[in-house]
């Protein structure tokens, strides 16, 4: 277990995706801006996240898109639910499209050009497209909690649990409340964010992997780490 005082969401230096993050003012201003300025060349873009299929190819404008590495994928129109390239603000949206981690590859992607919002969650389209970095479990957990932090009032999504979350062995849950726990499987990564007792912004989140070891299988654990018996 590792205390952060100030986590960064974007940098050179190798992110502890897992650990207890206490969360000052200063620490969620460096979530929020980190080093965004090494991935934006130009213009209006918004750093969000896309699931592929295996070969990172995937349904783009009503046919299937080939998408490449380390170069723009570019796009002539962007309408949500409609055209364009798709990703999402939030981490955890993605899942409502592919939901299966292992039938599936998860990046983190800057979207530039056109920009459409959609109304209804936090799904993004647009012309330009560009693959940042692969997630693994435990980083795409975290930067599901960073959101919550960065968008403390926006809906929550359909795999944030209230105060209680289970996984699978393998697989993720996240818990969100004024003292969230979870428990999971062998291999389960486990995410929880705890509000402030008087509001629903988030004051301290925790990134766990249950390895059998530190954590141990189907024993819930609090925001610190510890054991609680429900």
């Amino acid at each position: 277990m590792r205390n952060v005082a100030a986590p960064v969401l974007y940098g050179k230096a190798e992110m502890p995706w897992t650990g207890i993050f206490s969360l000052s003012a200063v620490t969620k201003k460096k979530m929020e801006t980190g080093s965004k300025k090494a991935v934006w060349e130009r213009g209006y873009m918004k750093i969000a996240y896309k699931a592929f299929r295996p070969d990172l190819s995937c349904q783009a404008g009503g046919s299937t898109y080939q998408y490449q590495l380390q170069k723009w994928n570019e796009i002539k129109e962007a309408k949500c639910r409609e055209t364009g390239f798709h990703c999402a603000e939030d981490p955890l949206d993605c899942l409502s499209y592919y939901p299966v981690w292992e039938q599936a590859v998860y990046y983190m992607v800057a979207a530039d050009g056109d920009i459409d919002e959609d109304a209804c969650d936090s799904k993004i389209a647009c012309t330009r497209l560009r693959l940042l970095k692969k997630m693994t479990k435990e980083a795409y957990i975290y930067v599901a909690l960073v959101y919550m932090v960065q968008h403390p009032t926006r809906n929550w999504n359909a795999n944030v649990k209230r105060e209680r979350a289970v996984a699978d062995r393998n697989q993720m849950a996240v818990s969100r409340g004024k003292n969230p726990t979870a428990k999971g499987g062998l291999g389960a990564v486990l995410g929880l964010a705890r509000e402030a007792p008087d509001g629903c912004g988030i004051t301290e989140i925790a990134v766990c992997v249950v390895d059998g070891k530190r954590y141990l299988p189907d024993v819930y654990y609090d925001v610190n780490g510890n054991e609680v018996l429900i």
